[in-house]
């Protein structure tokens, strides 16, 4: 609906993500907070949006 196009990039683990999410090497990561919480706390990453089942 918003005519955003994204490529799917398969990574084996969180880990490997978070090191090109943090390189600059893909711009956007569907992540959960814990794996992206101390890189939100110091800076490198900037958390958008967060959803749960429960407000």
């Amino acid at each position: 609906m918003a005519g955003i196009r994204l490529n799917h990039v398969p990574y084996k683990g969180s880990g490997p993500a978070m090191q090109d999410l943090v390189s600059g090497q893909v711009k956007v990561s569907f992540a959960g907070v814990p794996n992206v919480l101390n890189n939100v706390r110091n800076g490198r990453l900037r958390m958008l949006v967060v959803s749960r089942a429960a407000r």
